[in-house]
């Protein structure tokens, strides 16, 4: 059709109470008239179930369905490319005062003031529609409807909106009701003339659907989507509101979209890092920080295989040569004689020698003198380090002179000289049993008692002549 047709369409002008129903409708419709539609120029009845792929160019109140609607359009689509030259162009209604229930456009809608991707303006209801397309135009640009003073409800546009004034998301005007209308923004929008903004994310998961819906599942509901793809239409797959518990412990959950009506429960997730009481497994030692176990982040249930470590090691507390926690060696540990190098010892003497090493006295384990082993009978020992003390009976049977003395521990041997002099002169020392069998202690002994019976017997004739001689 091509020309200055008024009410230009496969049909002029549908009376009220006539129905045009199931169908499905290609070509092109050309008029620089008025109410100029891919189907219908003018309608006051009712059309119903029909599809619109016609390429429609028109003057005033054009639309890819319907130019002019005083009467009910339901259940019609739309996929070609509308064009109008004047005011009040949309994807479906052009001009509308009657009623448009469960339309949506998919194709291009191009106008100059008063352009909707569903209705150029709306003054009466409009429930349960969608756009898709992209609609552009002068002033009073919308993605449902350039200008709405009627109402909105149930209703949806992502198609991309372009003007030069007076454009928005939904509406270029709003002066009517808005209900559960939306539209799409990945950035947060606050917008004035109606509508709440969804992000790509929200619309693919199925959350828009359920919204439109009212949270009605029970197969009466208008929109339909596969969860996690696409956008709500109106055939498909029930969209439902679940619960899902992210780890078994969770016991709030978050709600998220499904074409299954079952709640949904994940596993633990071992991921989060917390160094307390709670989750050690090992207290740090000496050379190794602390052990802790990993905890579900969710619920903060501890795992019993998953760890991490934190801090630095406890360190080693070396006293004497010894860690006094993991009884480890102190390598820059240098035992010594620390009392009693260098001592002397004179023979007859009573009392034992002493000697201090500076080991820890759990880590005796010998003492050499001049290199070899000595019996423990021949000393005492006893803490704070480790005093040794040869015993006097021991260190008369050493010759005079130099003798090498060893403390030998665990954790080292502390080696000093010692020196052991000869009896002073004129000390008698005290007798002493000799062992059976030492040959050599009893010649010296009578040796002895023979000297000293001389002496005396000299000092009685000395005295006995001086008296004489007086």
């Amino acid at each position: 059709m091509n020309g200055k047709v008024y009410q230009a369409g496969l049909f002029g002008y549908v009376n009220a109470g006539a129905k045009v129903e199931n169908l499905n409708v290609s070509g092109t419709v050309i008029s620089t008239n008025q109410c100029v539609g891919g189907i219908v120029g003018n309608n006051k009845g009712t059309v119903i179930n029909c599809h619109s792929n016609v390429t429609v160019t028109g003057g005033t109140q054009t639309g890819g369905v319907v130019g002019n609607n005083g009467g009910t359009v339901e259940g019609c689509s739309y996929t070609g490319t509308v064009t109008g030259t004047g005011s009040y162009t949309g994807g479906i209604v052009g001009y509308g005062e009657g009623t448009v229930i469960r339309c949506y456009n998919i194709g291009t809608v191009e106008g100059v003031n008063y352009v909707g991707g569903i209705i150029g303006s709306n003054g009466n209801s409009m429930e349960n529609c969608y756009n898709i397309g992209d609609i552009s135009g002068q002033k009073e640009i919308g993605g449902l409807a350039g200008f709405n003073f009627g109402s909105s409800s149930y209703s949806y546009s992502t198609g991309k909106v372009s003007g030069t004034s007076d454009t928005g998301f939904l509406f270029g005007t709003k002066q009517g009701e808005v209900t559960n209308s939306y539209f799409l923004s990945d950035t947060p929008v606050e917008e004035e003339k109606g509508g709440t903004y969804k992000t790509s994310a929200q619309f693919a998961s199925g959350e828009v659907a359920y919204l439109l819906n009212n949270g009605v599942t029970d197969g009466t509901q208008v929109f339909y989507q596969t969860c996690g793809e696409g956008l709500p239409v109106f055939s498909g797959e029930t969209v439902y509101q679940v619960k899902h518990y992210h780890c078994p412990g969770d016991t709030i959950g978050t709600d998220i979209y499904s074409n299954v009506n079952e709640n949904i429960t994940g596993e633990h997730s071992y991921t989060q890092e917390t160094a307390n009481e709670q989750y050690l497994q090992s207290a740090a030692t000496c050379t190794e920080a602390a052990v802790y176990y990993k905890s579900c982040a969710v619920c903060g249930q501890p795992s019993a295989t998953e760890t991490f470590t934190y801090g630095t090691p406890a360190g080693h507390n070396f006293e004497n040569g010894k860690c006094t926690v993991c009884n480890a060696a102190d390598p820059d540990f240098q035992v010594l004689i620390i009392a009693g190098a260098n001592s002397t010892w004179q023979k007859s003497g009573k009392d034992g020698l002493p000697f201090t090493s500076n080991a820890a006295f759990a880590d005796f384990l010998k003492v050499q003198v001049d290199g070899n082993d000595l019996a423990q009978s021949n000393y005492d020992i006893k803490e704070g380090s480790t005093i040794v003390t040869l015993k006097a009976e021991y260190l008369e049977t050493l010759s005079v002179g130099k003798h090498t003395l060893s403390i030998i521990s665990a954790s080292g041997t502390a080696t000093t000289e010692f020196t052991i002099l000869a009896a002073s002169a004129g000390v008698i020392n005290t007798p002493q049993t000799p062992q059976t069998g030492d040959n050599s202690n009893v010649v010296l002994w009578i040796v002895g008692m023979l000297a000293a019976g001389a002496v005396l017997t000299g000092a009685l004739l000395y005295n006995h002549k001086r008296k004489y001689n007086k």
